[in-house]
C-alpha cells in the first residue's frame, strides 16, 4: 500500500568536494517522513556517482525532509538523527540502499533500524531478506544485549574473573544464533545470484567463511553480482594476484601510520637495524587478551637483542584500548589503533590477509617476512623461532 508523502523542498547544504552535475538518469530524490519531536534535522552520507563522499543535512519541516544526489547504482547510504554514539547499533543511525529514481523513507525517532522505504528495489529485497531473520534476531537480542553490556564493564577495566568467564560464557550463546543467520543469508545468496545486494550480503562472510565456501558462493553470483563493488570485493580476497596476501618470504606491506602518542611509525624505519613481530589484537578479543603476558615476556627477552614488536588494534573504541594498554602494562612497545572499520582496516585485512586475531607475523631486517603466527605457547612455533633467531 502506498502512503501519501507531503513535503516541502529546502536548499540543502552539501560537503562535497570536486563532485560534477549528475546526469538525470543518475539522479535521485529521497522524500522523508519523520516521526517524533526531539530531532531537528536529518543527516545522509555516500559515495556519489563520482565515487566523491557526500555528507548532507535537511531540517525537519512539518514532519518532513527530502534529499536530492546523484547515484549511478544501487548505493548504501547512512541516515541519522541525533545519534547519542558512533556505533552501528545507534537508534538513531540506519543504513538503506537508495538507486537512481524516486525514493520515500519513513523514520521514526529511537527506531530508525525500522524505517521503511518505498521506490528502491534494492532495499526491497534486502526488506525481504531481514523479514526471514526477523524471528532469530528477536531472540538473539536480549543475549547481545547482556554480551554489550559485559564488555562494556570489561573496556571500563574489570577483568576479573567472574566477568571474563561472563563474557566468554555470553559470547558462546550467541554462536548459534550467528549460525541460524549465516544459513538464512546464504541461502538468500543462492536463491537471489543475480541481484545487486547478494553481492553485499556475501561480503559480509568475508574472513568469516572458508575461502572454498566464499568461492562456491562468489561462483553462483550472476555476471552483473560479481562486477559490482561487493562482488569485486570479494575477488580480490579469492584471486592471490589481485591481494598479495602477506606470506613467509614475501616482503611485508608498508605500515605508515600515528601511534597513541601522536608519533609517525613506519616500517621501513626498522629496516637493516630489526625483526619486527607485528601484533594485530584487540581488548575486546579474550584470546588476545590472554596472550599478552606471553608478549610481554617475549620483549623483556629479545628487545636487547634486536626484536621490536608493533601492537595494531582493531579496537574501535579508543578507550577500552587505551585502558587494555595502561591495565596490561603494554607500554613498552610501539601501539596503533587501526580500528574496525575503515580506510585503513580495510588496507591491512587486504594487504596482510586478516581474517582473525590473535596474528602474529615477524618480519626480518630486510623487511621479509618470517612467519605467520595465531598464538604464543611455550613449545609453539613462534617461540621456537625466536631463539633459533636470537639464540
Amino acid at each position: 500500500m502506498k502512503h501519501l508523502f507531503l513535503y516541502v523542498v529546502y536548499a540543502l547544504s552539501c560537503c562535497m568536494i570536486g563532485a560534477q552535475e549528475g546526469k538525470p538518469e543518475d539522479e535521485f530524490i529521497l522524500h522523508g517522513v519523520f516521526n517524533g519531536s526531539g530531532t531537528q534535522a536529518i543527516s545522509i552520507s555516500y559515495f556519489d556517482r563520482n565515487a566523491v563522499w557526500v555528507e548532507d543535512t535537511a531540517k525537519i519541516a512539518d514532519g518532513t525532509f527530502e534529499f536530492r544526489g546523484s547515484v549511478i547504482r544501487p548505493t548504501l547510504v547512512t541516515i541519522q538523527g541525533n545519534t547519542l554514539s558512533g556505533s552501528v547499533d545507534d537508534p538513531d543511525r540506519t543504513i538503506i540502499f537508495i538507486e537512481p529514481g524516486v525514493m520515500r523513507v519513513r523514520v521514526t525517532e529511537h527506531d530508525f533500524k525500522n524505517a521503511v522505504t518505498e521506490g528502491s528495489k534494492s532495499q526491497a529485497l534486502l526488506d525481504t531478506l531481514n523479514v526471514r531473520k526477523k524471528d532469530v534476531e528477536a531472540s538473539r537480542k536480549p543475549v547481545a544485549k547482556a554480551y554489550a553490556q559485559i564488555k562494556s564493564v570489561y573496556a571500563k577495566g574489570d577483568t576479573s574473573v567472574t566477568v571474563t568467564e561472563k563474557m566468554e560464557s555470553l559470547r558462546r550463546q550467541l554462536l548459534p544464533f550467528q549460525h541460524r543467520l549465516k544459513t538464512i543469508d546464504l541461502n538468500f545468496v543462492e536463491t537471489y545470484s543475480d541481484a545487486f545486494v547478494s553481492a553485499y550480503v556475501l561480503g559480509y562472510y568475508t574472513g568469516k567463511i572458508s575461502r572454498d565456501s566464499l568461492a562456491y558462493y562468489y561462483n553462483r553470483l550472476s555476471d552483473v553480482a560479481k562486477n559490482n563493488k561487493y562482488g569485486r570485493d570479494i575477488r580480490k580476497v579469492l584471486v592471490a594476484d589481485e591481494q598479495p596476501v602477506a606470506m613467509p618470504g614475501s616482503v611485508a606491506p608498508q605500515i605508515g601510520m600515528r601511534d597513541i602518542d601522536g608519533q609517525w611509525v613506519s616500517l621501513e624505519s626498522f629496516r637493516s637495524e630489526k625483526y619486527v613481530l607485528l601484533d594485530f589484537w584487540a581488548s575486546w578479543c579474550i584470546p588476545c587478551v590472554r596472550m599478552n603476558p606471553q608478549l610481554k615476556k617475549i620483549y623483556e627477552t629479545y628487545t636487547d637483542r634486536g626484536l621490536d614488536i608493533i601492537s595494531l588494534s582493531l579496537d574501535h573504541n579508543r578507550d577500552a584500548w587505551e585502558n587494555e594498554i595502561r591495565k596490561s602494562s603494554l607500554n613498552a612497545w610501539t601501539h596503533i589503533l587501526i580500528g574496525f572499520r575503515g580506510d585503513a582496516f580495510d588496507e591491512f585485512r587486504k594487504q596482510y590477509g586478516l581474517t582473525t586475531i590473535p596474528l602474529y607475523i615477524l618480519i626480518d631486517k630486510e623487511g621479509t617476512i618470517v612467519g605467520r603466527y595465531d598464538k604464543i605457547t611455550e613449545d609453539g612455533a613462534l617461540l621456537q623461532k625466536l631463539g633459533e633467531i636470537f639464540e
